[in-house]
């Protein structure tokens, strides 16, 4: 080797230690047996161990006991293969904590298809391993929260709802048969229990409603007209429509992926809404639309009802939540059915109103994708 290459050689070297020292990642290169021969000064910082004890792969010695197995394996199956070197480990610090490293090698190979040497570099991942941890739990505790809400709708199907139909029974009975003894108060009384008891089986059944929107990813979808969706709602309230002397209109409507069961009920509870919080001076007008929004479309009902103070867009969307007196008859829980709903297909759904101006609610949805 004559001067100009060797001078050639030395300048590439001091190029690489500079990169090499330079990046925020822990750099090494290691011998063909495995051996390590260089670690960057922020390995050596973050170890706390000398340059001197290079001549053995240290990097094993710092691995925390539960990932030594998993990793050596690893690294022994690259050397053996030539393969890419990749794991996630925890290695200590020179304080005696663990930090979470993502770890890629590769091997450098002569002409001949012989390892020269491996390189490659370990990056702190702890912060996205902390995120990957508390989302891990999250998900548990929805898990777990499906679970009961779950547990729940099989109660309230079968053990809550039979004794209600039990206080309405007899309360119809005793109408029935006492009715020239109990007097108008005693008539009174005995319709408070009742719609008080229809009342629970109404709101039972909304949560029952409430909890299946939770498993809309389990159901199967498909693409799905929702001019169709949008009638079949309108059959379902045909009595509120006929009694309100409602009008609903619409623009021509497109075809979303879609569980058509459930746009149906994201149909009937918004425009259902729209007719219980109507205007007494007027009856309900109601118009839906739709505008494409990417890959979306975005569907619209408005309504000239009674509307609601702007800053109360977000809380309405929460179960319970009920922003008029109590005459209006309704659960609360339609428009948080409608929220799961929604969301669960990957869209959103907000509303837009003044008080006394009526009401606007959008919601998106995917497209229809056609072969």
């Amino acid at each position: 080797m004559d001067g100009r290459e060797l001078e050639r050689l030395q300048k590439s070297e001091a190029r690489y230690r500079s990169l090499a020292e330079a990046v925020p990642q822990l750099v090494w290169t290691c011998a063909p047996d495995g051996r390590c021969d260089y670690m960057n000064a922020r390995w050596l910082e973050y170890t706390g161990m000398p340059a001197g004890q290079l001549s053995a792969p240290v990097w094993i010695e710092v691995l925390h006991p539960d990932d030594r197995e998993r990793a050596t394996a690893a690294w022994e199956k690259s050397l053996r293969d030539l393969s890419p070197f990749e794991a996630e480990y925890r290695l200590r610090a020179k304080d005696g904590s663990y930090r979470w490293f993502q770890t890629r090698g590769v091997s450098v190979l002569n002409q001949g298809g012989e390892a020269l040497y491996w390189a490659g570099t370990s990056t702190d991942i702890q912060d996205r391993k902390a995120a990957e941890e508390a989302l891990s739990r999250h998900v548990e505790a929805l898990a777990r929260s499906n679970a009961d809400l779950k547990q729940f709708a099989y109660v309230a199907s079968h053990d809550l709802q039979e004794p209600l139909r039990t206080i309405v029974s007899y309360t119809q009975l005793l109408r029935k048969r006492y009715k020239n003894q109990l007097g108008p108060e005693g008539e009174e009384f005995l319709e408070y229990a009742a719609e008080g008891a229809r009342q629970m089986q109404r709101l039972i059944k909304d949560l029952l409603a409430y909890s299946s929107s939770t498993r809309e990813r389990e159901l199967a979808r498909r693409p799905t007209d929702c001019e169709y969706a949008l009638q079949t709602a309108l059959r379902n309230l045909a009595a509120g429509v006929r009694e309100s002397g409602a009008s609903v209109t619409h623009d021509s409507l497109p075809k979303v992926y879609a569980h058509p069961t459930q746009i149906v009920r994201v149909f009937q509870n918004l425009i259902g809404n729209s007719i219980k919080y109507r205007r007494q001076e007027e009856p309900p007008r109601i118009h839906v639309a739709a505008e494409r929004e990417g890959r979306h479309w975005r569907l619209s009902i408005r309504d000239n009802g009674r509307g609601f103070e702007p800053d109360e867009s977000e809380r309405i969307f929460g179960v319970f939540q009920r922003l008029h007196d109590r005459t209006v008859p309704g659960t609360g829980i339609g428009l948080a059915i409608c929220k799961r709903i929604v969301e669960a297909h990957g869209g959103r759904i907000w509303a837009e109103s003044r008080s006394g101006e009526g009401a606007t609610f959008f919601f998106t949805l995917p497209e229809a994708v056609t072969s």
